[in-house]
């Protein structure tokens, strides 16, 4: 996520140290709490109906976190780092805050069943076994995808999930995309 820094609508660059990591997350949950307390004050429930009521310069922009290897943060610092990611899973969408979680490890230790039950979309790529599918999209299936951008993808309001493929970016298209937004 380093080459990502440099973007001008980063609201910090990249952070790679766990322990950093987790001051972020919190920093985070802390924006979600002052812009729910806005919210109360104009009468609003999300982020919507909030830019709606005020003036252009008072409009929240939206944010999106991304983890990239939540598993190392998770054996990091388990007990603060879930209970951060469980408030916001449950809470931060109606506030304009978007929560990506990647990992490489698939197991109901990182992927607890208190987060897991508030992230509404889930994306599986290949995995080696049934149980890593069933842990992530809560069916089998992701064993059998062929990889290189092979996906399942569940949303919340279906039991099915949706075979779908995602691109594939090189390195240097991803340097050209950021030269290009800097």
């Amino acid at each position: 996520m380093t080459p990502y820094s440099s973007i001008p609508h980063m609201l910090m660059p990249a952070i790679t140290v766990s322990d950093k990591a987790l001051e972020a997350i919190k920093l985070i949950d802390e924006e979600m709490r002052k812009r729910y307390k806005k919210f109360a004050e104009l009468n609003v429930k999300n982020i919507d109906s909030f830019n709606k009521a005020v003036p252009e310069d008072d409009k929240m922009p939206r944010i999106v976190v991304i983890v990239d290897e939540y598993m190392e943060m998770m054996f990091q610092a388990h007990m603060d780092l879930e209970m951060y990611i469980a408030s916001l899973s449950r809470l931060a969408r109606a506030s304009g805050i978007h929560l990506v979680l990647a990992t490489q490890r698939t197991s109901s230790d990182v992927i607890t069943s208190s987060i897991k039950a508030n992230i509404p979309c889930r994306a599986s790529f290949t995995v080696v076994d049934w149980r890593e599918s069933k842990t992530i999209i809560d069916r089998t299936g992701a064993e059998r995808l062929l990889g290189n951008g092979d996906m399942l993808y569940s949303l919340a309001d279906s039991s099915i999930p949706i075979h779908a493929k995602a691109s594939y970016i090189s390195y240097e298209e991803v340097d050209r995309v950021i030269e290009a937004i800097s």
